[in-house]
């Protein structure tokens, strides 16, 4: 074989090497490209570790081309494509077919557009009634003051950190998981006076007046989502969103006197699950004459199902106790009373 064919057939060999890589590599887009094409509200950003993997299917791909004595470049491209692909798309697989506890449904009573049951205190644009105004040091069994944050609009993972007025964390910080739970609640101790959310680059320090007997009731909400893709989306878990800009707003909300009586949505049960919004601690259903701790602040109304103003609303750390419960096609309201 003369120099000028051996030059020829070295550049042919690797340029299928080429192609075999690029065709692992593209591995990487699919995920990404999926999203595109289902959903045009956010743009994306790519972590490093990302590019990582896809460079590490592009070997995968030149090692399978080489390994199989491929001389086509068409056809290396389809063997790098393959084998990560059937990787990445395994991972998908996977994790579609995996069991959502959130994907539980049941016939909520409705409150404008807020898609969540009455005896939920909605996530936003709804005023907390209370019957004439509770004394601060009427508060039941429970922290003295509370803040209780949740998302309005779209959702997204972020870290909440209370802090003190020179800007020092107090306690350990929150990861909340809004695939978990709707709803972040903690205790507020005397010396705190900020609250600080991160989700992504994005941050935010909101100024706080906590009172004893009040929860302070805190709606975040971001703008500018994009989704972000590191390494375990190569595997086929969906990309986190992440905004650009978060905002909050701040307002106390008195807590429910001790003594109050009235009805609240327990939460809805099927198949041993809760909701996620159910309200009250415990894997089963509460039993006359129980007295549990609120998980999921929740309205106080004169009746289950009533589309009376709610006499006041019950929050995270409170303990009522069960004067009667009733079960609806695994739908549950309770009459308590504030403890």
């Amino acid at each position: 074989m003369s120099d000028q064919e051996e030059n020829g057939s070295a550049k042919k060999k690797l340029k299928v090497l080429i192609g075999g890589f690029a065709g692992g590599f593209a591995t990487q887009l699919i995920i990404p490209l999926q999203n595109s094409l289902t959903s045009h509200r956010f743009g994306a950003i790519f972590t490093t570790d990302y590019w990582l993997l896809g460079a590490v299917f592009g070997l995968i791909g030149l090692v399978v081309v080489w390994l199989l004595s491929e001389n086509d470049v068409k056809k290396a491209v389809l063997l790098g494509l393959s084998l990560p692909s059937l990787v990445a798309n395994y991972g998908a697989a996977i994790h579609s077919t995996a069991p959502h506890q959130n994907d539980i449904s049941a016939p909520f009573e409705m409150k404008g557009g807020t898609g969540l049951p009455l005896g939920v205190v909605p996530f936003v644009g709804v005023t907390a009634f209370a019957q004439g105004t509770p004394s601060p040091v009427a508060f039941s069994k429970g922290p003295s003051r509370s803040i209780e944050a949740n998302i309005d609009g779209q959702l997204f993972s972020y870290t909440m950190e209370l802090l003190d007025d020179q800007g020092n964390v107090v306690g350990s910080a929150i990861e909340a998981d809004p695939s978990k739970s709707l709803l972040v609640a903690q205790p507020l101790p005397e010396n705190v006076a900020q609250v600080r959310f991160t989700a992504g680059s994005a941050t935010l320090v909101k100024k706080l007046q906590p009172k004893d007997g009040f929860t302070v009731d805190v709606t975040l909400s971001g703008d500018g989502f994009q989704r972000k893709f590191g390494f375990a989306q190569a595997f086929g878990k969906p990309p986190a969103v992440v905004p650009a800009e978060l905002r909050a707003e701040a307002h106390l909300r008195p807590k429910a006197p001790t003594g109050l009586q009235g009805w609240i949505y327990v939460g809805h049960q099927q198949n041993g699950s809760w909701d996620p919004e159910h309200t009250v601690e415990g894997q089963n259903p509460p039993a006359v004459g129980e007295t549990l701790q609120i998980v999921f602040a929740a309205n106080v109304r004169d009746a289950a199902r009533s589309k009376n103003r709610p006499l006041g609303i019950v929050s995270v750390f409170q303990q009522v106790k069960f004067l009667q419960v009733q079960n609806g096609n695994g739908i549950i309201w309770g009459q308590i009373a504030v403890q």
